[in-house]
């Protein structure tokens, strides 16, 4: 997915991301305000370019506490647990969306 492909998008509350796609692009989800369910079926993670999530504000989740938010991807997926994956995932200030290998 291309740079700020969905950059600004603040009603945007999930996205379902096919198993083609093999990067999110610089910027590609800054300040998607609303996104609380992200959906991936890539059993490796795709590359994330830089602050493909944002810059270190709250950018997610706006109306949701920490731990609501969810990263859905395969059973069996490996590289969602580290690299800038880590940004969502561990970023109080950026939603912190908790990972759950459940498709």
């Amino acid at each position: 997915l291309g740079d700020m492909c969905f950059m600004g998008c603040s009603n945007l509350e999930s996205i379902i991301i096919p198993q083609s796609v093999t990067s999110l692009a610089y910027k590609c989800l800054e300040k998607c305000v609303r996104l609380s369910s992200i959906t991936i079926f890539c059993t490796t993670a795709p590359s994330l370019g830089e602050m493909c999530f944002g810059e270190s504000y709250k950018w997610t989740g706006y109306h949701n506490d920490i731990g609501i938010n969810k990263l859905y991807v395969p059973a069996n997926a490996t590289g969602y647990e580290e690299g800038l994956w880590l940004d969502p995932l561990c970023n109080a200030e950026k939603g912190k969306f908790t990972l759950s290998k459940t498709l």
